[in-house]
């Protein structure tokens, strides 16, 4: 399945003539952890670099940087600024760290980081939930 992406042999809608010169991966969404994590060891494989994306929350963000730590041919972490200095840090109690242009995961247990105390109760909350 991914060995046409890491070799540049699949038909791409990019344009790229079959190529994938980066290939990116997002832990969120339908892809997943595990899914991203597949991406990274075929792309090592072939001596290929990934980056991981982020642009979905401080969690996405927190799994990311952690996944990167396991990596060794990540070359970037993505980040959208506006958000990590913007509305990310209203969510957890502490982000992944920024550092010289590097991004450090956060220190502690699990992700390093907890869900803000008000995050069910804030005026702006929305709240989804389904019944099994």
């Amino acid at each position: 399945m991914f060995r046409p992406y890491a070799r540049g042999n699949a038909s791409t809608s990019s344009g790229g003539g079959g190529r994938i010169t980066d290939r990116v991966a997002k832990v969120s969404g339908e892809s997943g952890l595990t899914f991203a994590k597949k991406v990274a060891i075929v792309a090592e494989a072939f001596a290929k670099p990934v980056a991981f994306h982020d642009c979905s929350g401080p969690v996405t963000l927190a799994v990311s940087t952690h996944l990167a730590m396991a990596c060794p041919n990540v070359v970037e972490q993505e980040i959208t600024r506006g958000f990590y200095y913007g509305w990310y840090h209203e969510c957890v109690d502490q982000l992944p760290r920024l550092e010289n242009g590097f991004i450090r995961p956060p220190e502690g247990h699990g992700l390093g980081l907890s869900l803000a105390a008000d995050i069910l109760t804030r005026p702006d909350a929305i709240l989804r939930t389904t019944e099994a």
